[in-house]
């Protein structure tokens, strides 16, 4: 089912990449549709990884930024997420189009089931 990414606050984190984020009571998946035009994709993750497994997410904001290029357009999405530990981690993805396509990231959220 299509989420916000805030809704991963109060979830505890188990393991976490770019496009995938596993919690204690289900997964978010960090994904772009593609079409004709584009490319979507993760780019890098900022922080310790690590140090955020096992932790009760206090903050998780999603920005996205969108800029004018000579061929087209550039949106850069950075998800952040910030631990009770006071640990933080960044995810960043960045799509390029010629302007008429989305370069937008979407969330999908399954619960665990028992």
């Amino acid at each position: 089912m299509n989420a916000n990414f805030f809704e991963l606050k109060n979830h505890t984190l188990v393991s976490l990449n770019a496009e995938v984020i596993v919690t204690d009571k289900g997964t978010f998946t960090l994904y772009h549709e593609q079409d004709c035009c584009e490319s979507v994709g993760p780019v890098e993750i900022v922080g310790d990884v690590n140090a955020m497994l096992n932790q009760k997410v206090v903050l998780a904001e999603e920005d996205a930024n969108s800029e004018e290029l000579n061929y087209g357009s550039k949106t850069t999405t950075i998800f952040t997420i910030r631990c009770e530990n006071g640990m933080k981690v960044k995810i960043v993805w960045e799509g390029e189009s010629n302007g008429y396509y989305s370069e937008s990231v979407s969330v999908k959220y399954e619960a665990k089931t028992n």
